[in-house]
């Protein structure tokens, strides 16, 4: 998670990990380089989500229909710590159309969800 709240405070450099591609076709528009691949992480984007099944079903971790489009991966990820999983980045090459539809009234809500969820 590159930000600290819904004011859109940038996260210190030393928290973040991952690089991805931005556009439809390559070359990409533009790359977004948060911090180095290869470290362990507390929350991850779901633009790329990668787990054993047998490894979630073992943990009771799934994605809570609650949260419909923004703040499910996040919500996914509180989840999978809280029982146990350590999740991470790896350098692979991964392109996303879209940089985020951050502060909308759907990620707002989305949002609000996840606090009442969360309580943080």
């Amino acid at each position: 998670m590159r930000f600290l709240d819904d004011q859109f405070t940038r996260d210190a450099r030393d928290n973040l990990s991952g690089v991805i591609a931005h556009g439809k076709a390559w070359p990409a528009d533009y790359i977004s380089a948060y911090g180095p691949p290869g470290h362990e992480v507390k929350l991850l984007d779901g633009v790329m989500l990668a787990a054993r099944s047998d490894t979630l079903i073992s943990r009771n971790v799934w994605f809570d229909e609650a949260f419909d489009f923004h703040f499910y991966d996040l919500d996914f990820c509180r989840t999978a710590e809280q029982r146990g999983l350590r999740m991470g980045t790896w350098g692979i090459s991964v392109m996303h159309e879209s940089d985020g539809s951050f502060g909308t009234p759907a990620w707002r809500a989305g949002y609000e969800r996840y606090l009442s969820k969360w309580k943080s």
